[in-house]
């Protein structure tokens, strides 16, 4: 039932198709049930859409978190930064800090192929982008273009979500029907930035 509470759209919707269908059967027949099923059904739908604004489902959730790192990442707050981070993801915090001050991200734009994933019986989550990275590395003055396929994992911690380990690949396994997974080692040790098991570097 998450997804009607991220697509107040279904409920207005149905709501409309559903005002409009009983209430005509009650123009047609005079009938006053219908006319009752008809205020019930708008009453419904409206109570679902003010339950939107109240309830933040847990993809919700994840994708505010990845839109605040994404900030964060901008302006190059690397505290805001990791207090996002997973407090056992002792790899993806010593990648962070080990980047900091060498690496300016001008732009960090995550495409529409954004797709977020939700276990709620293992408190994990999972999204995966395409993104398109502005930066500049700090020993050179050319600002240098990437795009890459990231995936991230979170996990709930203390109540929210924050952020496992991640991986990226090239941009163009983003755009294939069968998507790489992370490699087994990663998803064992959690360790951040490779391909294949390989090192990545930005450089």
């Amino acid at each position: 039932m998450s997804w009607l509470l991220e697509q107040p759209g279904y409920a207005i919707a149905c709501g409309s198709l559903g005002a409009a269908a009983f209430g005509g059967a009650w123009l047609r027949t005079g009938n006053q049930r219908w006319l009752v099923v008809a205020a019930t059904v708008v009453v419904g739908s409206g109570a679902l859409v003010v339950l939107e604004r109240w309830v933040e489902t847990d993809r919700e959730q994840v994708h505010s978190v990845l839109l605040t790192v994404v900030d964060a990442i901008e302006r190059s707050d690397v505290d805001e930064l990791l207090r996002h981070v997973h407090s056992d993801a002792t790899d993806v915090q010593s990648d962070v800090k080990q980047h900091k001050g060498t690496i300016t991200f001008e732009t960090v734009d995550i495409k529409s192929n954004l797709v977020i994933r939700v276990d709620q019986h293992a408190d994990v989550a999972i999204a995966e982008f395409n993104v398109m990275l502005v930066f500049q590395l700090r020993r050179e003055r050319l600002r240098r273009t990437l795009a890459r396929y990231v995936q991230v994992w979170f996990r709930r911690d203390g109540g929210r979500w924050r952020i496992d380990r991640y991986a990226h690949w090239h941009f163009t396994d983003g755009l294939r029907k069968r998507r790489p997974r992370m490699p087994a080692a990663i998803r064992t040790r959690g360790h951040a930035g490779r391909r294949n098991g390989e090192d990545v570097s930005l450089s």
